[in-house]
Parts: C-alpha cells; structure tokens; sequence
C-alpha cells in the first residue's frame, strides 16, 4: 500500500515538475534512460535541455517528492550520475528540505538543490497551480471527424455541444512465459507493453471497437488493504475457495467468505460452484491495448472547439485497482480527451460519438454528467 501510493505520488510531481521547466522555456524528457561512460545504464526522472546557438546546456533533474529530508546520500547520488552521463549540471527539487550535510556536499560540488520555499516561489512566478499532486503532464485528444459533425448540424433545427470526456490512459508492462522447441523445451520470458484506459469521471473500463467506444464494467475505486491483498492473491491463484484464502492470511473463514462476497459486490470476482464447494474466479474488467502507434490515435490539439469535463476520480486509487488486475506495474500515465457531441432536436437528446460518427447507446449516465 505504501509503495503504490509514494509511487503515484512520484510520478504525479515528476509530471509536475517537467511542466514547470517547460513553461520556463526549457525542452524536457521524462523517466528518460541513459548509458554512462561507465556502461551502466542510469534511469534519470527529468532531462533539461537548455539549447543556445553555440551549445546545449543538459541538466539531470532528480525529483523527490518526500516529507521527510533529502540527505547527502541523494546528493552523492545525483553526482555520480552527472559525472558518468557527462551532463553539465545536477538538480535536486524536494517539497520539503535538504540536511546541512547534504546542503554542504551539494555546494561543494556543485549540485543545485531546490527545496519546497523556493518551488513554492517558482510555482508563484511561472503562474503554475502547486496542487498538482496527481498531475498527468500533457494532455491529449482523440481526434473528432468533423465532415461528420458538419452533416450532423446542417439541419437548422439542431441545436448542438460539443464536449470532451476525461479518460485515463495507463501505459503498463506485462511478462508472460512462453515456450519454444520441438526436443528440447525451453522457457523464455517475454515482455510485453499495453495501454489501459478508464472513464475518470465514472470509473468505467474502457473498450474501443470499430463501431463504438463502450463503458464497460465499474472499476471500484476504492479497496480496503486486506480487499488488496486477497485480489492480488486471487489474480496470481486464479481461482481460489473460502477455506485457501483462510489458511493463506490467517484470518478465520467468516472473515475469509465476508471479503470475498465484498469483492463480489465490486464486480472484481465471480462465485463458481465445483461439486458441492463454491470457488471464486476473476472477472475479466480491462482491455489491455497494444502500443499506441498500433493502436490508438492520439493528438496534443482539439479538433474542433469544446468543453473539457473535469475528471472526478482519483489516479492513485485507479492505479491500485489497474496495477492488481493485469498483475504489473504502470510505467506513465496520461489523461486523454474523447469527443461527444450532445445533439437536442425537437426537445430529444442524442449522444454521437464524434471520433468514430456513430450515435452512442446507453447515454443516460454520460447526459446527466454533461447536462
């Protein structure tokens, strides 16, 4: 529990952070890898480029989103990783503060470190928000077809909106096994790179087909610790009874039985009976997605004009939820807008998807959101 959330946590000021330094006129990449002079392989949060006409400025930027202290451990760190990467400088930001050893150390070698007095007076400066502790970075859009739209609002008598609804985009990695050989069987394991998308005002799994897009079952947002645990349990077992979950936590069966019928009631599991004995399988809640490229098309612009929805949801709890299902670990994620059009003709709502031009079904949810 504390892992995943001091994770999100990271990530979210990460985010915040590149969007900082690019408002201040600087090119920036993100959780970017790099091979020092040494052969070791450095993973860095933020590159900072500064280009000038006669050279590039390059920056490591280290971003440590702790309440407690950055030590001289840190700093040593980040020095090191300068040194063997050749870059040109270091900077340390912290919402917090640094020990006297690691400012002296920083000073001494010409470390920069940034604490959150001076991020406070940054953020105030470059006119940037500061609670931005789920930040998702930049923003995208699916494009919208507007030859469709067109045709849709010649009629004079329609009156229409255009609207754009929050998704969040998980970008996950998986492993599985596999075997190969004839004679000789060898296993191998492959690793593989998926996108996960949920409806952040609802909560609802997201699957794209060439007719629709379709909200799927409800992701529970929220899952007490010892929920999490036993759906983790369950996701690597597949299928377990009342008296397995028991045994493995050490928790008597009532309580065993009481949270697997909770997880029951979030549409996580399914009771299933084999002979006289009632197991609990997993229900299938995502749809896993390929690379982007290959799948999905995305821009940094709207197409057309609209109104962006507010998402409603918590990233760090969907990432509980997503991290615990595919059984892997969420490498980034992006908040991405879907366009709807709300057409009223003769006091008659129509929902249209305007990505794909087809008239959506199931819209009582969407149109109380949106009206």
């Amino acid at each position: 529990m504390e892992r995943i959330d001091s994770y999100t946590k990271g990530v979210g000021f990460e985010k915040f952070m590149a969007e900082l330094f690019r408002k201040a006129g600087y090119i920036v990449e993100h959780n970017v890898v790099l091979t020092g002079r040494s052969g070791v392989k450095h993973q860095i949060d933020l590159l900072v480029t500064y280009k000038t006409p006669i050279m590039d400025f390059r920056v490591l930027v280290e971003c440590k989103n702790w309440d407690k202290p950055v030590n001289k451990d840190v700093v040593m760190k980040v020095y090191n990783e300068v040194q063997d990467l050749g870059l040109d400088k270091g900077v340390i930001v912290t919402q917090s503060y640094a020990t006297p050893d690691a400012t002296i150390f920083a000073k001494s070698v010409g470390i920069e470190i940034i604490d959150g007095a001076r991020l406070n007076e940054l953020t105030k400066t470059l006119g940037i928000e500061t609670t931005t502790e789920e930040a998702v970075g930049e923003i995208y859009y699916f494009p919208t077809d507007t030859e469709c739209l067109q045709k849709i609002i010649k009629k004079e008598t329609v009156q229409y909106k255009v609207y754009y609804y929050p998704l969040y985009m998980f970008k996950l990695k998986t492993t599985r096994t596999v075997k190969r050989g004839l004679f000789r069987i060898e296993k191998y394991v492959v690793e593989e790179e998926h996108l996960v998308f949920i409806d952040a005002v609802k909560g609802h799994s997201i699957k794209f087909t060439d007719k629709q897009i379709l909200f799927k079952d409800q992701v529970p947002v929220k899952l007490s610790n010892e929920e999490l645990a036993i759906y983790k349990y369950i996701v690597k077992a597949k299928m377990v009874n009342v008296d397995q979950v028991a045994g493995h936590f050490g928790i008597s069966v009532t309580k065993a039985r009481r949270i697997l019928e909770g997880l029951v009631s979030k549409n996580l599991i399914e009771p299933t009976r084999i002979g006289k004995k009632k197991h609990y399988t997993l229900k299938s809640l995502l749809t896993l997605y390929g690379p982007i490229e290959e799948n999905i098309q995305l821009q940094k612009h709207k197409s057309i004009e609209g109104i962006e929805l507010r998402p409603r949801l918590s990233v760090a709890e969907l990432i509980k939820i997503v991290e615990a299902t595919t059984n892997s670990k969420i490498e980034d994620y992006k908040l991405v807008y879907y366009p709807i059009t709300m057409i009223v003709q003769d006091n008659k709502k129509i929902l249209v998807d305007t990505y794909i031009c087809k008239q959506m079904k199931h819209i009582e949810e969407i149109i109380d959101i949106i009206k």
